[in-house]
């Protein structure tokens, strides 16, 4: 059989298989949910459009790569009434439930996670912005699971999300599942299923449905609707593809050592690509020209909008925008305005992938202090209000909690090299309830808290460091156990920056094993110890040039050589005691 005769007998087998579904459904009016002899009734409301208009997701809140804990103190109601303020209606909150499971059998999530989903709820009903719960669930996997694996998830995960918030207001909306990776009938079914386990115990909160294909465009606009009227259509939009992902560590190779590419397409700044780029060379010369234009994008959109249409479905694009590391400003300004029309043009809601970080609204390189650091032309190119700036009072804080069971506000943690790292153990602390824990280490692996939302210039403003006091506490369990603890500039992030590093040495050789030792060290007792610089890999000697106003790294790093067993690490902090 040729290819385009067996690609059209597949895509048929799809649709019948799909169209059996819906016709079982519409000639029963209610259906036997799996595991279950309750019958399903879909909601009796009718949603006729999608009640909210723009806003940002909520990133890295909900979000860990590793079985645990996030940081649950990253976002707090200041951020709700700062989106609030810019004109936004809604939140999405990716949610990364397959992390946060404490039962495997059974699939019971972590009770603390539904402790702090819950303040979440209560700020969004209280200000009147929808808060969108999505099951951000299996993002980042080396490699994504099969739909039986899905399945199973989602029919253990989403009747307990069903069950906790279903008396909530209709603020509260549900979104089954982000970017699945699933074969379309697979996933138009796993869906199907997941849409009843909610419905037996939910009947009035509104659904957010997607297609496969990582919730592209194609396939949500070859899906047959769902019989149930209380739903939104999704889709994601980062097009064209090379333009919002260049220099993206996390794409294909190719895209990611692109770099200035603009957009619109403009001959005379499309830039020579080197390296693995050069393999994009007959797409960036023969498609890019095309691809790369507002009518390109209006044009993929309006095949969104008609099947809104043709179907009289809500629809919402959840995820949009531009990385900011190698996409020239203006031009990542402009793509937002104009998608940003085009979305205004088809009534088609959205939200920006990211209030912070890399597709978020903030100036690239600053601290994204609220608002001052807002990318003013991008915000009122997406139609956001732009709030007064504020006036920030020099030496306002006095004491910088960077750990204390949870990372401090606007903190986030990883790691590397090591066996595992636990940013929420239980079982032993310094003091509280949680302690950092971190099992035999690589050199020069490390643990690393974001800190480019914290404004270190009240520490860069004293003139005597020793009235700077750094605290943390530590306990080891074997004598081969050592870390540098250090802070880490960027410089300014200027091309020729250098993260240099303010460091102090632990060991376990200076205190007894197995006991909780607090240090308090004044911040002219560390030393600058030098920069390696990922970019031009390259070590650099110290130059005295270390600057608190450019810290945007705390790293807890293995410098002298592998350990094995555990280190426990509790409530580390900065305070100004004095000026």
């Amino acid at each position: 059989m040729k290819k385009s005769l067996r690609n059209l007998f597949l895509s048929s087998m799809i649709l019948a298989t799909v169209f059996a579904a819906v016709s079982c459904n519409k000639s029963e009016g209610t259906t036997e949910s799996q595991n279950s002899n309750k019958k399903v009734e879909w909601s009796d409301k009718v949603l006729e459009k999608t009640p909210f208009t723009k806003g940002v997701n909520f990133t890295l809140w909900f979000e860990a790569w590793n079985p645990g804990v996030p940081n649950l103190r990253l976002y707090d109601k200041s951020d709700f009434e700062n989106v609030k303020s810019l004109g936004c209606d809604v939140i999405r909150l990716p949610i990364h439930f397959d992390m946060f499971v404490e039962d495997k059998e059974t699939g019971k999530i972590k009770d603390i996670i539904f402790e702090y989903l819950d303040k979440a709820c209560d700020w969004a009903e209280e200000l009147g912005i929808y808060l969108i719960i999505d099951d951000h669930s299996f993002n980042g996997v080396s490699k994504y699971p099969v739909y039986t694996v899905v399945e199973e998830h989602l029919l253990k995960t989403w009747p307990q999300i069903a069950e906790h918030f279903k008396n909530r207001s209709d603020y509260i909306i549900y979104e089954i599942l982000n970017e699945p990776q699933i074969g379309q009938s697979e996933w138009y079914l796993t869906q199907l299923k997941t849409l009843k386990a909610i419905r037996q115990i939910d009947r009035e909160h509104t659904v957010v449905v997607t297609g496969a294909d990582w919730g592209s465009i194609a396939a949500l606009t070859t899906m047959v609707p769902y019989q149930d009227k209380n739903l939104i259509y999704t889709y994601h939009f980062y097009d064209p593809y090379r333009f919002t992902h260049q220099s993206a560590s996390w794409a294909d190779l190719p895209t990611a050592c692109l770099e200035n590419i603009p957009f619109p397409y403009d001959a005379e700044r499309m830039p020579a690509l080197r390296g693995q780029a050069k393999k994009l060379e007959n797409e960036m010369t023969n498609s890019y020209p095309r691809s790369g234009t507002v009518e390109a994008l209006r044009e993929t959109m309006k095949k969104v909008a008609d099947f809104g249409a043709k179907n009289n479905v809500p629809l919402w694009c959840g995820e949009m925008g531009v990385h900011n590391v190698a996409a020239p400003e203006a031009d990542r300004n402009y793509w937002y305005k104009a998608v940003n029309e085009i979305l205004t043009e088809f009534n088609i809601p959205y939200c920006v992938w990211g209030l912070n970080g890399s597709f978020g609204l903030y100036n690239k390189g600053s601290q994204e202090i609220f608002p001052n650091d807002l990318n003013v032309e991008l915000v009122k190119g997406l139609g956001m209000n732009v709030p007064e700036m504020k006036e920030i009072t020099e030496g306002a804080r006095s004491k910088y909690v960077i750990y204390d069971d949870f990372g401090g506000r606007g903190i986030t943690f990883n790691s590397w090299m090591c066996k595992s790292t636990s940013f929420d153990y239980s079982e032993d602390k310094a003091e509280g309830s949680l302690c950092i824990k971190w099992s035999d280490s690589e050199q020069y692996g490390a643990i690393a808290a974001d800190l480019t939302q914290v404004d270190f210039t009240p520490v860069a403003d004293l003139a005597d460091k020793s009235n700077a006091v750094f605290s943390f506490s530590v306990k080891f369990t074997d004598p081969s156990q050592g870390f540098q603890i250090r802070f880490v500039d960027n410089d300014g992030g200027s091309e020729t920056s250098r993260p240099w590093r303010l460091s102090y040495d632990v060991k376990a050789s200076n205190q007894p094993l197995n006991e909780w030792k607090t240090y308090s060290v004044p911040v002219n007792q560390m030393i600058d110890t030098g920069a390696w610089s990922n970019r031009f890999n390259q070590w650099y000697e110290s130059e005295g040039k270390f600057s608190w106003n450019y810290v945007n790294q705390l790293e807890i790093a293995c410098e002298f050589g592998n350990f094995t067993g555990d280190v426990f690490i509790d409530d580390i902090k900065l305070e100004l005691t004095g000026k």
